[in-house]
């Protein structure tokens, strides 16, 4: 999950090294159980999206990948999708010290992306209108039930109907991995509302709602009680800021701006050379 998501970054300015990492990360997958992380699927076909973008691999490369995409989907919605949803078994999103299991939502939009990687390979119309009918359909169902016009839920539990209401900063990836799941001015409203429930001064953002019981303001070790319930992750904060950059610069300015002094601050000033930090405790920047 974690190299994935970082590959980002080296596919700007090394492309080849970019690529090995992508196939190493494929063999990983191949040959381990990646049943207890699917979003590690989402994420490497996330991934695999943006080089195939930069037109740089050769056509056998963006082959392999579609022949993995493939099984990977055929498995998927036999294993792990119920009512058109993505779902994962407790403990196997990156929050894994929260059981959140049914239907997540920066699983849906993986998944969303999955499926539009799937209709931008096709070689047939047939196949092209296949993935496209299950992005739309997805697409829909996740907008009908996760959205009210002013929050995004972070989770659905299928057999129970249950919605989970709690706000946490998963929409965040959601909008980073999947954006054309609500319009500009829906994310726009989205956002203002989360923001002032999760924003922390020192320029982070918490997991979890800060007037919730379960909300930690320390770390607390060893026992992972904080660590999605208070802690602020690097890696959220700054896909966070780069999605309110891209939605709204001017509007979202003081978030993205103090985000970015307190990341260049710990990973420059805090830690050890060459360590930064995953997480810092949401009560100031430590």
């Amino acid at each position: 999950r974690d190299t994935a998501i970082s590959l980002a970054t080296l596919i700007n300015f090394n492309k080849k090294t970019a690529t090995n990492i992508l196939w190493w990360l494929l063999k990983r997958i191949e040959t381990e159980n990646a049943n207890n992380c699917p979003d590690c699927l989402g994420w490497f076909f996330k991934r695999a999206g943006d080089l195939i973008g930069t037109q740089k691999l050769k056509v056998q490369e963006t082959k392999g990948i579609k022949f993995f995409l493939i099984k990977t989907i055929e498995r998927l919605l036999k294993e792990q999708t119920k009512d058109d949803f993505a779902l994962n078994r407790a403990k196997e999103t990156w929050m894994d010290s929260l059981s959140r299991q049914g239907a997540r939502i920066e699983m849906q939009t993986l998944r969303l992306a999955m499926y539009r990687l799937g209709s931008q390979l096709a070689d047939s119309q047939k196949e092209k209108e296949f993935y496209r009918k299950l992005e739309q359909d997805l697409k829909a169902k996740v907008r009908n039930k996760f959205w009210d016009g002013n929050i995004l839920a972070d989770g659905f539990e299928i057999e129970t109907g249950q919605l989970d209401l709690t706000l946490r900063p998963n929409i965040f990836l959601a909008a980073y991995i999947y954006p054309d799941l609500l319009t500009k001015e829906d994310w726009t409203k989205c956002f203002d509302q989360i923001l002032a429930k999760l924003w922390l001064e020192w320029g982070g953002i918490s997991t979890i709602d800060k007037t919730s019981p379960a909300f930690h303001s320390f770390y607390t070790g060893e026992t992972p009680d904080s660590y999605h319930q208070g802690d602020s992750w690097f890696f959220l904060n700054n896909l966070a800021a780069l999605v309110l950059f891209r939605i709204d610069k001017i509007r979202f300015e003081n978030y993205i701006a103090k985000i970015l002094k307190a990341s260049t601050k710990e990973i420059l000033w805090q830690g050890v050379i060459g360590a930064h930090a995953e997480l810092s405790s949401a009560n100031n920047l430590k």
